[in-house]
């Protein structure tokens, strides 16, 4: 990654380019936001949001099986 600093030498030498950077985005109010992590933060953050998807994924089900439910007691 160029770091965008003029003079620095990521920006000629494709051999000096940064570390990897991480970075989480998300919308805020309907403008997107990002913030820079350290590598520790990033892979918490990735746990964190798997678990958020597993907890979605449970909702949906709970949806699926109330509907049913419902269905069920109008016959």
């Amino acid at each position: 990654m160029r770091c965008g600093t003029v003079g620095c030498r990521c920006q000629t030498d494709p051999k000096a380019l940064h570390s990897p950077y991480y970075e989480w985005t998300r919308k805020v109010q309907g403008k997107t936001v990002s913030v820079r992590l350290k590598k520790g933060e990033a892979e918490q953050l990735m746990e964190w949001i798997e678990n958020k998807r597993h907890f979605y994924r449970i909702i949906s089900k709970m949806e699926k099986t109330t509907l049913e439910a419902v269905n069920l007691i109008r016959i």
